[in-house]
């Protein structure tokens, strides 16, 4: 007769019956009393393997602000003079990071002059130039503020003391709460009717006459009017239509 084979002979085949019966016994008894718990197990693993590879939505500050650079942000750059650079750069820190916002005007004029660079900033560095939230220009004899349009992010904005007549260029910066243009050259100031978050509102020492478009303002708290031609009956009008800002004139 052949030899039989190793299973039989062994004896070691009926011990693996005896354990795979158990385990089949043992899985019986837990899919019959907890196999509800399987469910969140199974489910939980489906949502894993389902988001993983899912890049988050809610990125870095860094992260999100990288992302909006185009091309025509460059363009900004590149078509800004070398006075608006420096002052730029100035407002992240370039080119010695000794820039505090308690500078006096002149300080800021002699930075410019002396030390101010024109260096073309990085990606992270112009989304940090676009995304400013206070700027303040007074005193820098500027003319014409057409290159603050992309700046759409400013709460606090300065330009007082210089040559400005135009306020366009202002017309979409609708966050912001405190604006000063005193000493300025202003006669128009209809375009700033759609700041309807304004709170603190300097026009002092301007050649303002009509204000018929601040009436649209109605958060104001306090507007700054004096050393302006304007008549005492249009100070009483907007005074009714905005009654909890303190006007001064």
């Amino acid at each position: 007769m052949g030899k039989r084979p190793y299973y039989k002979s062994s004896g070691l085949g009926g011990f693996f019956i005896v354990i795979l019966i158990v385990l089949v016994g043992l899985i019986g008894y837990f899919l019959s009393n907890y196999g509800f718990l399987l469910i969140p197990i199974f489910l939980g693993f489906y949502l894993f393997f389902k988001y993983s590879d899912r890049k988050t939505e809610n990125k870095p500050i860094e992260e999100k602000l990288t992302t909006i650079n185009t091309d025509n942000d460059y363009k900004w750059w590149n078509n800004l003079n070398s006075k608006w650079k420096k002052i730029f750069n100035l407002y992240i820190d370039k080119p010695e990071r000794v820039f505090t916002e308690n500078w006096m005007t002149s300080d800021i004029s002699h930075f410019i002059t002396s030390k101010g660079t024109t260096q073309r900033p990085s990606k992270v560095e112009l989304n940090e130039i676009l995304n400013l939230k206070k700027l303040s220009l007074t005193g820098l004899q500027i003319q014409s503020i057409e290159v603050l349009r992309p700046l759409n992010n400013l709460k606090e904005l300065y330009l007082s003391q210089n040559q400005i007549s135009d306020l366009n260029p202002l017309k979409d910066l609708t966050n912001l709460t405190s604006l000063s243009l005193h000493g300025n050259q202003l006669t128009d100031i209809s375009q700033i009717n759609n700041l309807r978050n304004l709170e603190t509102l300097h026009l002092f020492d301007n050649k303002i006459s009509k204000i018929d478009s601040l009436k649209y303002l109605q958060k104001l708290k306090k507007l700054d009017l004096e050393n302006n031609p304007i008549e005492k009956k249009d100070i009483e009008e907007l005074q009714k239509v905005i009654p909890n800002c303190k006007i001064y004139f």
